[in-house]
């Protein structure tokens, strides 16, 4: 379901007004599109004719016949409204009045607050509240934002710049910001039916998080989904996930203790496995005491078999990241909700030195020589190895020789097939790559990552 954002309330009012005539005492009324204004000593002509203006062009003056009075007190600007007796005493009615006030100082009056009081014929209040105090209204396209305390209107029009650019501004969004004694506050405004949705959610805390860290010198905030009013309905922190870059279709977090240059490695790596050429991907590295941890956040639930499967895949991702990037450092992938939480750690294995070659993924014992391997990696291309299906590969040392394992579909172990061909390659490594050395041919995925009951074929048959 798409998320409907409210840019505002309904300002079309449905006051429902007497239409007497006004008592002398009210002053000389202003005459506008539809209805009348008031003004009591003490407001200003300036403040009259804004409120004239704002009634104008909000639509509230389309019906005949409407009538306010204004009277500036001591610590707000007073809009008297007459109304029917029925409505005077209408917990809504005065609910949308108290929103209509709010709006008028936001869109009007540069944040200064409203009060408002629902009067009879000649304007002798019958009930009075005071209006919402959301503060001074910036907009950018569809995109509306208040800014309340301690967050002036230069860094309202930088916040809205920030969210067309994350989000866009051709639908309807709604915010309200404000800060506190320890933290700011931002206010998400959403319909009913979408102030649940998870995926909003995390959506609103991360670009919360980016404001933070690109407004507001790293101060804590805190994000509520709110309804029409601004009154929040949940709320959680912000989550700074830190700069991020992008390759392809992949997002990437820098997280804690990343340096540039592993960074380039890490981008290297996935851009030689081809993980970002078609399906987005967000992902946060970072670097702990407990190793490499690249998160990677899960849009959708897998199925136990699925999970499965996909975990084993990791856990073997993580070990070539292990080899080829993160120098032997323990390393882990975490699979966490949108905004990197409630994680769970799959640690790589450590195979050695890894390095990927076309489709072949390689792994390969960190003490032979440099020359050895370029001989395998000519063998490899020779053989047109590593160019159309993904292999998964290992080279290890043995007393008598070496061992070379190949990662096979379930179906093939132990089959005339799989001896053919293990054969084969055995006798080509040996006089092409090991000078004679006799070659041990392994096809099955357990010599690639410790056996466990419970794990899956990377490749194959479940």
């Amino acid at each position: 379901m798409p998320v409907r954002y409210l840019s505002s309330l309904p300002l079309t009012l449905v006051f429902a007004l007497c239409l007497q005539a006004c008592s002398p005492s009210l002053g000389e009324p202003l005459t506008l599109a539809g209805c009348q204004l008031f003004s009591l000593q003490g407001v200003t002509e300036l403040t009259r004719d804004r409120v004239g203006e704002f009634l104008v062009a909000e639509g509230f003056c389309l019906a005949e016949g409407r009538r306010v009075q204004l009277h500036q007190g001591d610590e707000a600007l007073e809009l008297r409204i007459a109304v029917k007796p029925e409505s005077r005493d209408d917990a809504g009615y005065v609910g949308v009045a108290k929103a209509f006030a709010a709006q008028l100082s936001g869109k009007a009056l540069e944040g200064a607050p409203v009060d408002v009081a629902l009067c009879d014929d000649v304007f002798e209040t019958c009930a009075r509240t005071s209006g919402f105090r959301w503060g001074r209204y910036v907009s950018r396209g569809a995109c509306g934002l208040y800014v309340g305390a301690g967050v002036d209107h230069e860094l309202g029009e930088r916040f809205l710049a920030l969210i067309d650019d994350e989000l866009g501004c051709k639908e309807a969004r709604a915010f309200r910001l404000e800060r506190g004694a320890s933290s700011l506050d931002l206010y998400v405004v959403l319909e009913d039916a979408d102030l649940q949705e998870q995926g909003v959610y995390y959506q609103a805390r991360l670009s919360a998080g980016r404001a933070s860290r690109v407004l507001f010198d790293g101060a804590p905030i805190n994000v509520h989904l709110a309804d029409s009013t601004y009154v929040s309905t949940r709320s959680a922190p912000a989550v700074d996930l830190g700069p991020m870059v992008t390759r392809g279709a992949c997002t990437i977090f820098q997280g804690e203790g990343l340096t540039p240059e592993f960074l380039t490695r890490f981008v290297g790596f996935i851009d030689l496995a081809g993980y970002c050429n078609d399906d987005p991907r967000v992902y946060r590295l970072s670097k702990r005491d407990t190793g490499w941890h690249l998160a990677l956040a899960l849009q959708s639930e897998m199925s136990p078999k699925t999970q499965q499967r996909f975990k084993v895949a990791l856990g073997l991702v993580a070990a070539m990241l292990r080899g080829g990037v993160f120098e032997g450092q323990a390393t882990y992938i975490d699979l966490c909700n949108p905004v990197f939480e409630d994680c769970e750690s799959i640690v790589g294995p450590d195979l050695g030195n890894s390095f990927v070659l076309g489709t072949c993924s390689v792994f390969h014992d960190r003490d032979i020589a440099g020359a050895l391997m370029a001989k395998l990696r000519r063998w490899l291309a020779s053989e047109r190895f590593c160019e159309d299906a993904e292999q998964l590969l290992r080279v290890r040392r043995e007393e008598e020789g070496w061992a070379f394992h190949l990662a096979v579909l379930k179906s093939l172990e132990g089959s005339a097939e799989l001896k053919t061909l293990g054969d084969r390659i055995s006798n080509a490594l040996s006089e092409a790559v090991f000078g004679g050395a006799k070659v041990r041919f392994i096809g099955t995925n357990e010599a690639l990552i410790p056996h466990r009951s419970n794990a899956r074929p990377l490749s194959g048959e479940p």
